[in-house]
């Protein structure tokens, strides 16, 4: 999953979800960002 932290914009991948911001060190900063992938697998539920 692609996740973005709010406080710095950092941008990364991982395979399960954090709460420490890698680069920026925030907390509870991270949310996952829907990637192309995850868009077309939401379609295919209509």
């Amino acid at each position: 999953m692609r996740l973005v932290c709010s406080e710095c914009g950092y941008t990364f991948e991982s395979k399960k979800m954090v709460n420490i911001c890698p680069y920026c060190g925030a907390k509870n900063s991270l949310h996952r960002e829907k990637t192309v992938q995850d868009l077309l697998d939401e379609s295919e539920d209509f």
